[in-house]
């Protein structure tokens, strides 16, 4: 399987084309954030999976400092897919690991 890495500082009709591109030949997609404010983003993806009364106001809160990267993920959670966040150590990046979930047989 294949792995695509996407700038979310990229356009952001490029970047949903690129995304979709991507998902729709079945590869993994990595999402690489930058800036000062991408240590909020992992609390924010980890609220936005769990779902309920949380998600929704990470949601407001992700779309108002993150456009593009929630739209991504309101997109893949859409289409099936699972992710997760995690920081890079000692810089400002933050990956978002867009997967096809694993089925176990």
């Amino acid at each position: 399987m294949s792995r695509v890495v996407l700038r979310a500082s990229l356009p952001p009709l490029e970047l949903y084309g690129r995304f979709l591109d991507a998902v729709g030949d079945g590869a993994e997609v990595d999402l690489l954030v930058e800036g000062r404010s991408t240590f909020l983003l992992p609390g924010l993806v980890r609220r936005f999976r769990i779902g309920g009364r949380e998600a929704a106001l990470a949601t407001a809160a992700g779309m108002a400092l993150f456009p593009q990267v929630f739209l991504v993920l309101l997109q893949a959670r859409r289409l099936g897919r699972t992710f997760r966040c995690r920081k890079v150590l000692s810089s400002r990046e933050v990956v978002v690991e867009i997967r096809t979930p694993q089925v176990v047989e």
